[in-house]
């Protein structure tokens, strides 16, 4: 681990809780200095520093950003991570559930990425990791607006990838399957899931957590505008077989 390393900033959303604690967990393991958004954040999150941010609202977007720069934390790394949509099926969701969803995985996120871009710019160094899902490579039931929205912003890491890498900036996503956290229980997913995973098991936040700090790390400067999947071999389709 090289000292400039131990230097660099992280800005982990959500991450005080399920996989975004995972992430920032990981990094505080690496070294780096970690801060920490949730839309009711409490006084600190294991030493970590916090700021409200609510994807929904462009003016919390706007105050997180003024924050940071009054506090000289523009990160060098930014993680995309929220809550999740409306689970349903395509006739079971309303258009007023396909507007949040969008707002929380595409307008909010898009207009956070574009305030915190310049900085990286101007240091020749960045990392952007968007947290999608596996139901945007795989058809997962009753996921309709995630498995939808989602695969845009397969689309978007592309694009952006390709954009920005002349700049030492990549921008890759990490797409979960099933994990042990709290939208897990909400989802309700019965424990005959685990027949379909090969690996016949949940992930962990810890595991999830490890393979984000790679690609946030030097090792992995010559990746980017990648899918990394961390389903346990859900979506080969092969379980049972």
């Amino acid at each position: 681990m090289t000292s400039d390393r131990l230097q660099r900033t992280a800005l982990v959303c959500g991450g005080t809780r399920g996989l975004g604690l995972g992430i920032a967990s990981a990094f505080s393991s690496e070294g780096l200095q970690v801060l920490c958004t949730s839309s009711s954040p409490p006084n600190g999150a294991d030493g970590k520093t916090v700021f409200k941010l609510d994807f929904r609202d462009p003016y919390s977007i706007d105050g997180l950003i003024e924050g940071l720069q009054a506090m000289k934390l523009l990160p060098d790394i930014v993680v995309v991570n929220g809550p999740g949509p409306s689970p349903g099926y395509s006739d079971q969701v309303s258009a007023a559930d396909w507007e949040d969803g969008f707002r929380i995985l595409w307008g909010g996120p898009i207009r956070l990425v574009s305030m915190l871009l310049p900085a990286m710019k101007s240091r020749g160094w960045g990392r952007i990791l968007w947290v999608t899902s596996v139901a945007a490579k795989s058809y997962m039931p009753g996921m309709a607006i995630s498995t939808s929205l989602r695969s845009g912003l397969h689309g978007l890491v592309t694009t952006f990838s390709a954009e920005y890498a002349p700049f030492g900036i990549t921008v890759n996503a990490i797409a979960p399957g099933y994990h042990l956290t709290d939208r897990l229980s909400k989802l309700g997913v019965p424990s005959s899931t685990l027949d379909t995973i090969p690996a016949r098991r949940f992930g962990t936040a810890e595991e999830f957590g490890a393979s984000a700090a790679f690609l946030a790390s030097d090792r992995a400067s010559y990746i980017t505008g990648q899918v990394l999947v961390s389903d346990g071999g859900w979506s080969h389709g092969t379980a049972g077989r």
